[in-house]
């Protein structure tokens, strides 16, 4: 269905909408980008906005008159590949490996449900979902994710 707007479309639109609105207004705080976002018809999470506002390189500054505002690079372009950092995942992986188009964790006994919830919270532009069972987490990813990608950000965090 053309037209529709998927979860990758609406972070695009809500990403496009933050960095406007932190070039064109003076918003010193999440609260009250969260509260211009909701005039706007974009509703989020605290968590999530503190996501996109790292993925957009975005900076809390004193301004020369004494004002605190947040300020975004001029052109944010591609949100940027961030490294996963998780004690979590460094203590409970043991593996990842791929099996196109699906990426497969081995973790210690037990702890494949905890993890799959931490590597969707650590890449939710990246993971659709996942299936954990008691040591082996299927991670189903997102139409245009490189799961390659994925396994190497994964093993990176395993360090």
């Amino acid at each position: 269905m053309a037209g529709r707007l998927n979860n990758t479309n609406i972070r695009n639109v809500r990403l496009r909408t933050i960095a406007h609105m932190l070039r064109t207004r003076v918003i010193a705080g999440q609260e009250e980008l969260l509260q211009v976002l909701m005039m706007q018809g974009i509703e989020t999470t605290q968590a999530t906005l503190s996501r996109d506002l790292r993925d957009l390189r975005a900076e809390k500054r004193t301004m020369p008159d004494g004002t605190v505002r947040y300020i975004v690079p001029e052109e944010p372009a591609q949100p940027r590949v961030r490294a996963i950092q998780s004690e979590l995942l460094r203590q409970a992986m043991q593996s990842v490996d791929v099996c196109a188009p699906f990426v497969v964790v081995k973790t210690k006994q037990g702890y494949a449900g905890v993890a799959a919830k931490e590597i969707e919270n650590q890449a939710p532009e990246r993971v659709l979902g996942t299936i954990a069972g008691e040591d082996t987490i299927l991670v189903i990813l997102r139409e245009q994710s490189d799961p390659q990608q994925l396994r190497d950000l994964l093993r990176a965090a395993m360090q």
